[in-house]
Parts: C-alpha cells; sequence; structure tokens
C-alpha cells in the first residue's frame, strides 16, 4: 500500500512539473510609459500653490 502512495506521489509531481515547463513566456510590455506633466498641469499646479499662500495670508493678517 505505501509502495502504491509514493507512486502516485512522484507520477503526480511529474505531471505538475511537466505542465510548468511547457509554460510560456509572457507577453512583452507594449504600454506606453505614463503621461508627462504638460505645460497646462505646471500652470494648474502653480495657480494652486500661489492661491494657498495668498489665502493663508489674508487669514493671518
Amino acid at each position: 500500500m505505501n509502495k502504491i502512495v509514493s507512486i502516485l506521489v512522484v507520477i503526480s509531481v511529474m505531471i505538475l512539473v511537466s505542465t510548468v515547463a511547457f509554460a510560456q513566456a509572457p507577453p512583452p510590455n507594449t504600454n506606453p510609459p505614463g503621461a508627462p506633466i504638460d505645460g497646462l498641469v505646471a500652470v494648474l499646479l502653480a495657480a494652486g500653490v500661489g492661491y494657498g499662500v495668498y489665502s493663508s495670508k489674508k487669514e493671518a493678517a
């Protein structure tokens, strides 16, 4: 009985290893890198910082 169980375990491991061995490689990454920060985003960011400074100075006074 013990011999049958060990043979079944060996056969199961061989089947599992063979399926992993024939797996395909992942496809190459074709997505372009993230979008760069263009001029409008930089202007909006500067306007937000300016408004934050303005409103904090207005509250302090």
